[in-house]
């Protein structure tokens, strides 16, 4: 069977087209004003989401950021990651991060330096669910391999978490520090310092 071909009167189709636009302009506006108020809504969405925040360089755990370590790139924001630069320099990373990772706030903290009279000193602790942040003042509950057993005030530098156990940077008086470290093979359980205590 042959395929019917049909001629089709263009000229019509053209006027209909026109007469049914001069019947509707209410609709073509609505459709304009539709198209632009969306594209208005985008650039204004658009220049609220300028960036997020990456790393130029691996750092590592404890390292302090400078301004060379950070740029804007042009990522989507996700929640709690960086829209901005500012105020982060100088802040200390508590565990090793990637360069081209997004910063995120957790992945920050703000530097906190050992005072006069005290020691840093690295321990293996457990921790169990406690969370504490830097500065927060803790008690270290230390019983060595013979069974002498010691509750030493400390201050959290940083804490590297891996599920109930941590690597504790703490900052303690230098006497504290030298009586821990005379311990042998010492399990060490970090305590919540008692409120009102220093």
């Amino acid at each position: 069977m042959a395929p019917v071909i049909r001629i089709v009167d263009v000229q019509g189709l053209i006027d209909a087209h026109k007469k049914t636009r001069r019947q509707s302009p209410w609709l073509e506006g609505t459709l304009i004003a539709g198209v632009l108020l969306i594209g208005l809504a985008c650039a204004v969405a658009g220049s609220r989401d300028q960036g997020t925040v990456v790393l130029t360089r691996d750092v590592g755990r404890g390292d302090a950021l400078t301004s060379g370590d950070l740029v804007l790139a042009p990522l989507p924001r996700m929640s709690g990651t960086f829209a901005s630069t500012r105020g982060l320099a100088g802040k200390v990373v508590p565990r090793a991060l990637e360069a081209g990772q997004p910063l995120r706030r957790e992945d920050v903290i703000t530097a906190v330096a050992v005072q006069p009279g005290e020691l840093e000193v690295p321990l293996r602790v457990f921790a169990g669910a406690l969370r504490p942040r830097p500065g927060d003042c803790v008690r270290l509950a230390a019983v060595s391999a013979d069974g002498e057993a010691l509750v030493l005030p400390a201050r959290v530098l940083s804490m590297d978490v891996q599920e109930d156990r941590a690597n504790l940077r703490a900052a303690m008086g230098a006497a504290d520090a030298v009586r821990i470290a005379a311990l042998r093979s010492p399990e060490i359980r970090l305590l919540l310092q008692p409120k009102g205590r220093s």
